[in-house]
């Protein structure tokens, strides 16, 4: 389930009663639940969960590493690391190339040095900070019951919010909140005055190719897949594995199978409705292939329910991932029935081994110094793959490549104002800085990595049960980040590498399918069978009342007929969480 971390750091030393409030604070968070892990002269650790959450202290007075940590090799030194600057970068440096996992490393104030914290490069484990009553706060996002001279002073963004609305996935990246701050994922920050922060780990730094024959890439990936599963299902007493019936949660399942004395509570398979989103075929190939039982269920087509979104309302980002309440429940229940502690997905796959139809695999080719011979061979390829003309994708690929679909764009639906699609883009993240020399389709997948940062949201499922994404662990992500999109594709189609590389372990229905599950018609239903709840709910909301969306085109777009047609649920359902979300912050007059 979801682990919760509140660090309190005493940012001046000398500051009289300091003893006498961590003393208050901790006894009325003990009677909420928390519990004490670690203190220390300038410190106190308190965490909430199921169970504790792994910590590892560096040295006594120093600070420590808060999460779980693998070993990239086995038998790695112990981790050191001192108290000036240069030390502590060091050793953040070297965490990200030692290790992987989710946690936050902090390093304790000194009278002479300011609190430091790195959060790992994944993003799966939050990390917020504020000031409040003489003492820095990290936490991993709870406000709800903080005494109240420790809570953050809040104030609404409503331009963040405009660009949630432009891009769901951003709820992942900077808050919509004044009075708090997010730590991007891979960043050193420091509690200065003012504050000082370092990139220590960008997917930017991984962009270079790889030396190595074709055959040593397969291996290392298939190897560095099957160890990060491995160390998935290491961290939970009991899983529950998704099995969709496409490649990456194949390559997930089949994995997992693999692992010895594993304990599965289920393979599940869900499935809408409608022929399109039906995957079961599939899925079944690959659990006869590997040898397990699968589990099937079925996404109902059923309203969404606001009462089922309110325990998740009160966090700093809204839920997008408890979105689809039906589904978010039952996967939750599930979990509870059969004791499983840790849900392993596919998710990310499509990203890391590079999924989009696009011509500026073109260009990365011409980028490498490929034969003119090569790139024209590549472009009647990636015109089948594509189904445009080679004329076209010649000229994006020799052309300016600029221009292309971001990853966000998709998210872009017609109620939304000029307002919201102005903010999106506003406070860049740190991941899409620099990104200049770097070849224009690998561009595209790094800005769909930094997407990505989404999954690892709050839902029910997350509250019941830890929720791990093994394709997206770092040692993955690292290595196709240095595998060339052209050979990530082949220039053919979709994921090919990574099709090459698990060849030998799926089935060739799975291999070879040309299309995936559509879900665009299930969530038009939905939010169909929605509709006379939600109507009211967006068109009176605050939304509308900011003007982040237009009235007048949001009335007209919230009809069964326009969600067939121009499916636009995605963005209406999130729109509807989004509005549920700020409105009770609004509501509780917590602002």
């Amino acid at each position: 389930m979801t682990f919760a971390y509140l660090i309190i750091a005493r940012r001046e030393l000398d500051e009289p009663g300091f003893a006498l409030a961590i003393g208050d604070w901790v006894a009325e968070l003990a009677s909420v639940g928390w519990r004490r892990t670690w203190s220390g002269p300038s410190a106190v650790v308190m965490v909430r969960g199921g169970r504790d959450l792994p910590f590892r202290t560096i040295t006594e007075h120093c600070g420590l590493v808060l999460g779980e940590l693998t070993a990239r090799a086995p038998g790695s030194e112990p981790i050191r690391m001192g108290f000036d600057e240069a030390a502590f970068e060091r050793q953040c440096r070297r965490l990200s190339n030692d290790y992987w996992g989710r946690y936050v490393a902090l390093r304790w104030p000194t009278d002479r040095l300011p609190a430091a914290v790195f959060r790992d490069p994944s993003g799966a484990l939050d990390c917020i900070t504020w000031r409040a009553a003489g003492v820095t706060v990290f936490s991993s996002g709870e406000y709800a019951d903080l005494p109240s001279d420790l809570r953050p002073r809040l104030t609404l963004d409503w331009s963040r919010i405009a660009g949630f609305l432009a891009d769901p996935t951003t709820v992942a990246d900077a808050l919509a909140f004044d009075g708090v701050r997010a730590i991007w994922p891979g960043e050193l920050w420091y509690d200065d005055e003012p504050e000082r922060a370092v990139q220590v780990w960008a997917p930017g730094q991984f962009a270079s190719p790889l030396n190595r024959s074709d055959e040593a890439l397969r291996l290392e990936l298939v190897g560095r897949v099957d160890r990060c599963v491995a160390a998935s299902l290491a961290l939970g007493d009991r899983a529950l594995v998704e099995v969709s019936g496409g490649l990456d949660s194949a390559i997930v399942a089949t994995s997992a199978a693999r692992v010895e004395g594993r304990d599965v509570g289920a393979w599940l398979n869900y499935r809408a409705s409608n022929t399109r989103s039906d995957e079961r075929a599939f899925a079944r190939t690959v659990a006869a292939e590997a040898g397990f039982p699968l589990t099937e269920a079925i996404r109902p087509v059923a309203p969404m329910s606001v009462e089922a979104w309110k325990p998740l309302l009160g966090g700093l980002r809204p839920p997008l991932n408890g979105f689809e309440t039906r589904r978010d429940g039952d996967l939750a229940r599930r979990c509870a029935d059969l004791g499983c502690d840790l849900v392993l997905t596919g998710q990310g796959g499509d990203v890391v081994f590079f999924q989009e139809p696009t011509a500026l695999v073109v260009a990365d080719l011409i980028r490498s110094g490929a034969r003119p011979a090569a790139v024209l061979a590549a472009s009647l390829d990636v015109a089948r793959w594509t189904r445009t003309s080679v004329w076209s994708v010649l000229r994006r690929g020799v052309g300016d490549p600029r221009g292309g679909r971001s990853a966000s764009s998709h998210a872009r639906w017609s109620p939304i104002t000029r307002e919201c699609l102005d903010a999106a883009g506003q406070d860049p993240h740190p991941w899409l800085k620099g990104l200049d020399a770097i070849a224009p389709a690998k561009r595209l997948q790094i800005e769909a990595l930094k997407a990505c940062q989404s999954f690892h949201g709050d839902s029910l499922t997350a509250r019941s049960a830890r929720v791990d994404h093994p394709l997206l662990a770092q040692p993955v992500v690292e290595l196709c980040l240095q595998l060339p999109v052209h050979v990530l594709t082949r220039c053919r189609r979709d994921r090919a590498f990574a099709r090459e590389a698990f060849s030998g372990r799926l089935p060739a229905a799975v291999l070879n399918r040309q299309a995936k599950g559509e879900l665009a018609s299930h969530y038009g239903q939905v939010m169909g069978a929605s509709l006379a709840a939600l109507r009211p709910l967006l068109l009176e909301g605050e939304l509308v009342r900011h003007g982040l969306l237009d009235r007048a085109r949001l009335e007209a777009v919230l009809t069964p007929q326009d969600l067939i047609l121009q499916g636009n649920a995605f963005g209406l359902a999130s729109a509807a969480l989004i509005e549920t979300w700020a409105s009770g912050w609004v509501a509780r007059g917590k602002l």
